[in-house]
């Protein structure tokens, strides 16, 4: 979990912001050191087939966690992580993964990438108290069993133990 990930730096190094004069210079993947980049690395190295690597590339999403608060930043973070996605099964396969792939890896991103208010675990600038709102807690998706459940639940679980 990555908290007020901004760009998400931290999950997935496609460039390097701090040499950056006009334009980003894109890292190869070789050099990034994302946790997400770790995983695809990994990833990469042990599986052979499309299917397969495709398989194990969403279990390394499903795991992959992180929040912002900012709207604008959350959708360049989700915006790099897709696009490393392609860029590592581009460097596997030499082809680009299908549109099926592309909405699948999306999805997921979607769900474990959100925009979250850290000290309410709310949507930002919302009051859980809100009739209006309705329950403006964050959800989350267990990829397990395929339930959403609210952030808070998992921070409240964690607080008991």
């Amino acid at each position: 979990m990555e908290i007020a990930c901004g760009e998400a730096p931290y999950l997935v190094s496609r460039y390097d912001s701090a040499r950056q004069k006009r334009k980003p210079t894109v890292i190869r993947i070789s050099r990034r050191i994302g946790l997400l980049d770790r995983k695809l690395r990994v990833v990469s190295e042990n599986t052979s087939t499309r299917e397969e690597f495709f398989e194990w590339a969403k279990r390394a999403f499903q795991s992959t966690y992180a929040f912002e608060f900012q709207g604008d930043s959350l959708l360049l973070a989700r915006e790099n992580l897709l696009f490393s996605f392609y860029d590592y099964f581009c460097q596997k396969f030499s082809e680009a993964p299908t549109a099926e792939q592309m909405a699948d890896i999306a999805e997921i991103i979607s769900w474990n990438i959100f925009q979250m208010d850290a000290m309410t675990c709310a949507v930002p600038l919302t009051h859980v108290d809100q009739p209006l709102f309705g329950n403006t807690l964050c959800k989350v998706k267990d990829w397990k069993t395929g339930e959403t459940i609210t952030f808070a639940s998992l921070v409240n679980s964690t607080e008991k133990k």
